[in-house]
């Protein structure tokens, strides 16, 4: 239609929201009262859960378009009338003022989003009543023609997975092996020498620290263990590696676990440490054995680990070769 140049006779339905006039969803009752909602076709349809429409206000009387009805309930047979503005209702959860509640049934609102449309916002809850102001103008400001619950749904979900995510017990801490000396004397360590000296293995695709067998010289490690280390959980010593030989199948290393802890001697903490799962796997077949320490002796941030290894006494005809170490432990929410 194009613009006009005369009078034009517009007529007012307020200056704000107070009412509107919709066209009913197929097969609906609607008790005086109670709340209506649109529908993705722009229909009045009686508020329910978990259907992701938006509360445009309560019905101004009681229509009746169910099948059956004088009106034979069709899509459209009959409009609602629906008041906006602010009304009380029953509720679930503890909603609060300036907060917004969700449809949870035609006279229920709820705190809870889940798949539930927008209801409004909470202006007042007295009297075991929560006031909720609600309109058309209201559903616009919270959704959009696909459904905000839908969306806040994901939102939520998606925020629950990246606080799991940061929970997570699988937080890893690597140590290089660069970092291990000779536990005794403190030196680096040296290259391998069969029969001789624990040591860097130059072995095509390994280059991991290699045990001679019947060996009982400890190498050792120092790490700084994370600020958001969970004490309230285990840590585990992961090891890769692999066994030069087919005979010591029971062969472990064996880890030692001290603690270094702020306002504690150094010295002071008990060996937390064991002997890891056993690398059992075939000759040169890489395995990965684990070796929990305990929740209870681990000690809350700032604090350092220092971890020793050493093969048991299993190991008395093969070597063995350790590719890599890594903690794994679990993280907690930091606080200022």
């Amino acid at each position: 239609m194009s613009s006009t140049t005369v009078f034009r006779d517009t007529q007012n339905a307020g200056l704000v929201p107070a009412r509107g006039t919709y066209p009913a969803a197929a097969n609906k009752m609607f008790p005086k009262g109670t709340i209506v909602q649109r529908d993705a076709s722009g229909r009045a349809t009686p508020g329910a859960a978990s259907n992701g429409f938006p509360a445009v206000g309560v019905s101004n009387a009681s229509y009746n378009n169910l099948t059956g009805s004088e009106f034979g309930g069709g899509a459209g047979a009959i409009n609602v009338e629906v008041l906006a503005g602010v009304f009380g209702f029953d509720y679930t959860g503890t909603p609060l003022p300036g907060e917004t509640v969700w449809v949870a049934d035609n006279q229920t609102v709820t705190d809870t989003v889940g798949t539930n449309g927008v209801a409004g916002v909470c202006v007042e809850v007295r009297d075991g009543q929560c006031y909720v102001w609600m309109g058309p103008h209201v559903a616009e400001l919270f959704s959009d023609d696909s459904a905000l619950s839908s969306t806040v749904t994901t939102l939520g979900e998606d925020v629950d997975a990246l606080q799991a995510n940061a929970l997570t017990a699988q937080a890893c801490i690597p140590v290089p092996l660069s970092a291990f000396r000779i536990y005794a004397s403190g030196v680096a360590v040296p290259a391998f020498s069969a029969g001789v000296a624990d040591g860097f293995d130059p072995t095509a695709e390994s280059l991991g620290i290699r045990f001679n067998d019947d060996t009982t010289a400890a190498l050792a490690a120092s790490v700084l263990m994370p600020n958001d280390l969970d004490d309230a959980a285990a840590v585990v010593v992961h090891v890769l590696g692999y066994r030069v030989g087919a005979a010591d199948t029971t062969a472990a290393l064996t880890i030692g676990a001290f603690f270094r802890e702020a306002g504690a001697a150094f010295s002071a903490d008990a060996d937390a440490g064991g002997d890891t799962t056993t690398f059992a796997g075939a000759t040169t077949v890489v395995s990965e054995e684990t070796l929990t320490i305990a929740a209870g002796d681990v000690p809350a941030a700032p604090c350092s680990l220092l971890l020793t290894m050493v093969p048991n006494a299993a190991l008395d005809d093969d070597d063995l070769v350790v590719l890599e170490v890594w903690l794994e432990y679990t993280r907690k929410l930091l606080t200022s």
